[in-house]
């Protein structure tokens, strides 16, 4: 058993655990840092990392089902996240790569996720399930999901930054709680390309001059797109309208031949 109260543990090749279960146990309080090089954190055993411990990730993998407190990944760092439930804490500041390997896992969020200049946060390979729970900062290259769900719960949250973000064909699900909202204050374009969901909070709110592509649809009612200008667009072949009757500016542009369905309701547009 190691246990970490301070001070900065290195780890050029990862960390396997051996021994019984009551020996295979990593512990750290607030003041530890871990340096992840190279190599695997791997599955079995106990990683108790405290909420306020730093890992910070130059490179290698995380293969087992920990709870980690602040994540950092450093411009030129690689942090791979594994086909196994992972949850962050504390804040996340990527400023180099996080992406996945080894099929789908389950990833949570409980702090803001900012990804700084250069970053790259790819969970598209390998289709992760994500939960975010206090809003994501995008000011990187890359903001990209695959085909599995994410979903906004816990909290009221906001998406902001000077970036793009694209969420994949797994849709986006709201599910925060209470009047809690999900205000979109992203000042480039965010794209979600697959069914846009409520099912409980206090729904969806644009904000002023923001972009919203949907490649699906929705699917509830508790969306606001018309109190602030902003531009919301439909791109699915095919797709049934959700049953939103306001916008302040909206677009109809089906990516294929088949039409899009509009809800038998009026539609109230305030822009164009």
């Amino acid at each position: 058993q190691l246990t970490l109260t301070s001070g900065i543990l290195t780890l050029g090749s990862g960390l396997t655990f051996a021994g019984t279960a009551a020996q295979a146990q990593l512990t750290t309080t607030a003041g530890a840092t871990i340096n992840l090089q190279a190599g695997t954190i791997s599955a079995g055993g106990t990683a108790a990392i405290n909420s306020g411990t730093t890992l910070i990730a130059t490179g290698g993998t995380i293969a087992g089902a920990y709870i980690f407190g602040n994540l950092g990944v450093p411009s030129g760092g690689t942090l791979s996240l594994a086909n196994v439930a992972i949850t962050f804490v504390g804040p996340v500041t990527d400023s180099g790569t996080i992406n996945t390997v080894t099929g789908a896992g389950t990833y949570t969020f409980q702090q803001p996720v900012t990804v700084n200049s250069g970053g790259v946060f790819n969970m598209a390979t390998n289709n992760a399930v994500l939960n975010f729970q206090n809003g994501i900062i995008m000011n990187g290259t890359t903001f990209t999901t695959g085909s599995g769900l994410t979903t906004f719960n816990t909290n009221a949250q906001t998406i902001s930054g000077n970036g793009s973000i694209t969420f994949g064909t797994g849709g986006v699900t709201l599910n925060n709680g209470g009047s809690n909202l999900i205000t979109n204050s992203l000042a480039g374009t965010l794209t979600i390309n697959g069914t846009l969901t409520y099912t409980g909070g206090g729904g969806w709110f644009q904000g002023p001059n923001t972009t919203l592509v949907l490649g699906g649809t929705t699917s509830g009612t508790t969306f606001n797109f018309v109190n602030n200008p902003n531009t919301v667009t439909y791109t699915g072949n095919g797709a049934a309208i959700g049953a939103i009757t306001g916008y302040y500016n909206v677009g109809f542009q089906p990516a294929g031949a088949n039409p899009q369905t509009l809800p038998g309701a009026t539609i109230n547009i305030s822009g164009n």
